[in-house]
């Protein structure tokens, strides 16, 4: 059976047009992220959009390290939010074949 998995509305329509008899998965509740303790570590979920990451390490008064990773390239809000570097400990992304890619 066809699927589409999507995070934002981003395109959403257009492709959602073309696809008939299929099953809709919407990584709405994989919205979260958790600051750990030792202030070194954050896991970040699948839909967590970029304005949510840098709103909750700036409240947190956290120097982030997630640089480039948010937005895809550098941007005003590495000064604004003392954004300097990728420090990614580990990643896990699946193809469309459902093979994990570390």
């Amino acid at each position: 059976m066809p699927f589409l998995v999507f995070n934002t509305l981003h395109r959403a329509m257009t492709t959602l047009s073309q696809i008939d008899h299929s099953i809709e998965i919407y990584l709405n509740q994989l919205n979260d992220m958790k600051i750990f303790p030792n202030r070194k570590t954050v896991k970040i979920s699948g839909r967590t959009v970029s304005k949510k990451v840098t709103d909750t390490f700036y409240a947190a008064k956290a120097d982030s390290y997630i640089g480039p990773t948010l937005g895809g390239s550098c941007g005003w809000l590495q000064g604004h939010y003392r954004i300097i570097a990728d420090q990614i400990l580990t990643i896990n992304v699946t193809n469309r074949s459902f093979k994990i890619i570390d």
